[in-house]
């Protein structure tokens, strides 16, 4: 009986290898220098994971297979979304704009700064010695 149980969890546990993982990965550079960019947010819209680009303007993550809408942000640059159907390893090189100040003012005048703390969750603790 400890046997069957012991082969039941083998064969359980290697159906969930079964699903097939990707990695997508690539590189974050400047549009206009080419140079590779750290830090910038590589979010996958679809699943909510994400990652940072590294100091080569690296990144990479696992995904199974299907289609995602990946966005690629940074202070100072223009984000990009991209679509991305993933069926084998994917590399995938990322061009971002610099933002120009008169295109972050515009942004600012459309909205108030007000909405955006309104909605979200007020959380207060008491601490007690």
């Amino acid at each position: 009986m400890k046997h069957i149980f012991i082969v039941s969890f083998l064969l359980l546990s290697l159906s969930g290898f079964s699903q097939s993982q990707f990695i997508f990965s690539g590189i974050v550079t400047d549009s206009l220098s080419g140079k590779a960019l750290e830090g910038i947010n590589i979010l996958v819209k679809d699943n909510l994971t994400g990652t940072i680009s590294s100091n080569t303007g690296e990144y990479q993550l696992y995904l199974q297979k299907g289609n995602y809408h990946v966005v690629f942000s940074s202070n100072g640059y223009k984000d990009k979304v991209i679509s991305l159907t993933v069926d084998d390893n994917t590399f995938v090189k990322i061009e971002l704009e610099q933002e120009n100040r008169s295109d972050k003012k515009r942004q600012l005048n459309k909205q108030s700064l007000y909405p955006a703390i309104k909605d979200q969750a007020i959380i207060t603790a008491n601490i007690h010695n």
